[in-house]
């Protein structure tokens, strides 16, 4: 383990949080329930050298530094704690506890527990993460004052906490504790960079530049499963290069007890080459869904395939950059709102969205939707697949809807939300009629007939094509030639009749118009019936 601080630099990534206590050999500045003891035996320690020991019992108790680099404001931030102990009660019992002191007032707020033991580290430490905005949330102990006293802005001393399940036996240390940090929310704790175009940064990297440095941020103790409890950026805003490429990982974002809005994943570049290649991943989100900034335009290389996020917040990608931007082939379950902006986009999914106005959204009449194509929208049965907000013309090709309520009616879950306030026109190719709902002063049209060629014809056929609800014409011709091109809204549910005085009437029922153009040939059996006088 190596010694970590504010904005300390390594080889591949940066933590840019403050550190508060090291627990290198300051047992003085520590006091609580019982003494502590300086430790610097191998899996003792996490970060830095050493580490402190001390016992905690089978009730509320807790031990708190209070040299933390002076009087911190952390009215809206985090706090980190590394602690080892395998005795902890549940999480609801105060299991493990981040303490805040603000020189009266002392008091453990319920982070972890066995049921919730916060990040798993080597040497069997976990990291407990506070997010001290969001600290009405959770339960709490005070050991000294109250929790409604306590002043955030002027916090003074930051400790560990905890019930055990059975009381400790003797003098024997049963808790090991070691580096507290914090960072304001609006602040990313890690950033991501470095790496060449012939040997890119990866996940592993990452994890291992968290245990070198003891961190407590990232996590990898089974294959390609990454933990992460820290908002973190990727690029580097100098004039140096940054390059990261990884491939079949699993990244679970741990962001239980933040509040709305504070776990936070960006894009950063400056005048170097940023480069930033993902292929076959998933992001799953724990606990409050994380906001997604991949905007930046000087990313210059942003490749990203078969990436699958889960329970994310709203993800806002760059706008197009030619053939090295794109993400393909992505998955969506139940996240927040998406903003492609001008992205080339092919055959990505969304099942479902926590976002009722429109799972992505398109903001601009300025044909950036065109870069998208072959998007796939399943409704879970609340919301729909597209918000539009700005008047205009948009043009989508294979755009495929399922489970959204057809047009007419009141229905909220409709597949396009024309929230414009003017008027929306939607020209479809390649893909089925969307059904839409106009808000206030809104108006749209939906362009997509699709041509059917009936081939095989009998001169002077009567060919009729009528929408099946309603019975209205959609589509005829009185005295065909061989061939004759009927153009309908496609997923139209129809039927057709083609009739010749000499032949057996054609009547085909249900028939749901493709989605793109096609023939279909007729074969006309004479009628023997028929008798030309």
């Amino acid at each position: 383990m190596g010694a970590s601080g504010s904005y300390w630099r390594i080889d591949m990534s940066t933590d840019n949080r403050t550190l508060l206590n090291g627990a290198e050999a300051d047992t003085d500045s520590w006091a609580g329930d019982d003494a502590v003891t300086d430790t610097s035996a191998a899996g003792d320690y996490y970060q830095g050298t050493q580490g402190l020991s001390t016992q905690l019992s089978n009730a509320l108790e807790r031990m708190t530094c209070s040299t933390i680099g002076g009087t911190r404001d952390m009215s809206d931030a985090s706090v980190w704690f590394l602690a080892k102990d395998n005795l902890q009660s549940a999480k609801s019992a105060g299991g493990g506890q981040v303490v805040l002191s603000d020189g009266t007032d002392e008091i453990g707020f319920y982070c972890n527990g066995n049921d919730s033991p916060g990040l798993a580290l080597p040497s069997y430490y976990n990291c407990l993460k506070l997010d001290v905005s969001n600290r009405g949330a959770l339960s709490s102990n005070a050991y000294t004052g109250s929790a409604g006293a306590l002043t955030v802005a002027s916090i003074t001393g930051v400790g560990y906490g905890s019930l055990h399940q059975s009381k400790a036996n003797g003098a024997i240390d049963n808790v090991w504790m070691d580096a507290s940090y914090f960072i304001v929310n609006t602040s990313y704790a890690l950033t991501i960079n470095a790496g060449t175009v012939g040997t890119p940064e990866t996940w592993s990297d990452v994890s291992g530049d968290d245990v070198t440095n003891g961190w407590g941020m990232v996590s990898n103790l089974q294959g390609s499963k990454y933990d992460i409890n820290a908002s973190w950026e990727w690029g580097d805003t100098a004039n140096a290069d940054s390059y990261f490429e990884d491939s079949n990982f699993q990244i679970f974002i741990d962001a239980r007890d933040m509040g709305t809005g504070n776990f936070l994943v960006r894009t950063i570049a400056g005048t170097g080459t940023n480069s930033l290649v993902l292929e076959s991943g998933l992001f799953q989100n724990l606990g409050t869904p994380a906001v997604w900034d991949l905007s930046d335009a000087d990313m210059n290389i942003f490749e990203w395939t078969s990436i699958t996020w889960t329970d994310a917040g709203a993800l806002t990608f760059p706008v197009d950059g030619g053939t090295s931007r794109f993400a393909n082939t992505c998955i969506f379950n139940n996240c927040g709102q998406v903003d492609f902006q001008s992205l080339v986009v092919t055959d990505c999914t969304f099942n479902g969205s926590t976002n009722a106005d429109g799972a992505i959204i398109w903001d601009a009449d300025d044909g950036s939707e065109e870069n998208q194509t072959g998007l796939i929208f399943n409704s879970d049965g609340t919301g729909h697949a597209i918000v539009i907000t700005a008047p205009g013309t948009y043009n989508i090709d294979g755009y495929v809807f399922n489970g959204y309520a057809a047009q007419g009616g009141t229905a909220a879950n409709r597949a396009i939300y024309n929230n414009s306030g003017g008027a929306v026109i939607i020209n479809v190719s390649g893909g089925l009629t969307p059904s839409y709902r106009d808000g206030t002063s809104a108006t749209t049209t939906v362009n997509n007939n699709v041509t059917v060629t009936f081939s095989g014809l009998a001169l002077n056929t009567e060919v009729r094509v009528y929408a099946t609800t309603g019975g209205a014409e959609l589509a005829g011709i009185e005295d065909s030639g061989t061939t004759f091109g009927a153009s309908v809204a496609g997923g139209t549910d129809v039927y057709y009749t083609i009739h010749n005085v000499e032949y057996e009437h054609i009547r085909v029922e249900d028939f749901i118009w493709p989605a793109s153009a096609t023939t279909i040939p007729i074969q006309q059996r004479f009628d023997s019936n028929y008798k030309n006088d």
